[in-house]
């Protein structure tokens, strides 16, 4: 068995990683290097209410699409309210300021009209 790390998250999210980026996912490794040493296989390490879980990947699945299950993030705790702070994100004031629209298109490498359509979902 070959084991690796490529940190595709931040390349992804465009950012450095926070404190808690480095608390969560030093604690997800400790879990797997743990679970691996007892023995354990094809489980998904979490993380929940500050303990590892690790949870098998059968359990995951939905028997009848063959499909992960969806599991939906607590938006209710100190960990999301924090992390929720910390973020950048697009919101709609962005869109409907022309400097900070056309600024947002520049970095996006789209049009102004593109990015408003693009970012606008969900807003």
């Amino acid at each position: 068995m070959q084991i690796g790390d490529k940190d595709v998250g931040y390349e992804l999210r465009c950012g450095q990683p926070l404190a808690f980026d480095r608390d969560y996912t030093r604690d997800l490794g400790v879990g797997a290097v743990r679970t691996l040493l007892a023995g354990g296989t094809s489980v998904l390490i979490t993380r929940q209410g500050g303990r590892i879980v690790p949870i098998p990947f059968d359990a995951l699945m939905d028997p009848t699409t063959g499909r992960t299950k969806v599991r939906m993030v607590d938006t209710s705790t100190d960990a999301f309210a924090c992390a929720r702070a910390l973020q950048v994100r697009v919101e709609r004031a962005d869109l409907e300021d022309a400097a900070r629209l056309t600024a947002l298109a520049k970095a996006a490498m789209l049009s102004p009209e593109e990015a408003r359509a693009r970012y606008a979902v969900g807003l």
